[in-house]
């Protein structure tokens, strides 16, 4: 009887892995999301004085560079964006900027229909401040 449990709970614990598998998000490295979260996390970066600064960083950069700085991290589902129709995320991304460590927090919904929104929540040198925003 014990082995029958262990095995029932294994295979529960496949079973339930590949259901989240089904409900990753398929947007979250799109490259509009990823120049905006480049571009949010600049800005945050360089603080009041971004107006000033800003072609340094982010307009002399060819888009495909800023893609290539930003890499996602990992995502949550946001269980207050759960509709027949829609999926809403939590996805946590790092940014290179200047030689540093940055980190960014999107809110990214994903329709059935392929359409897609996201909004830069907010981006910090810690990552244990953006993942307190989660919890």
């Amino acid at each position: 009887m014990k082995r029958l449990a262990l095995a029932f709970c294994v295979l529960a614990t496949f079973a339930l892995s590949a259901c989240t598998t089904f409900l990753e998000p398929t947007c979250a490295e799109n490259d509009d999301i990823l120049v905006d979260v480049y571009n949010k996390t600049c800005e945050s970066y360089l603080g009041e004085d971004w107006y000033f600064v800003k072609q340094l960083f982010t307009e002399d950069i060819p888009d495909g560079e800023k893609i290539s700085r930003v890499q996602m991290l990992e995502w949550n589902l946001n269980e207050s964006m759960q509709g027949g129709s829609y999926t809403g995320y939590y996805i946590t991304y790092e940014v290179q900027i200047d030689k540093k460590r940055w980190y960014a927090l999107v809110d990214l919904t994903e329709f059935d229909s392929g359409r897609y929104e996201w909004k830069v929540i907010e981006a910090s040198e810690s990552l244990s401040e953006i993942q307190g925003m989660l919890y």
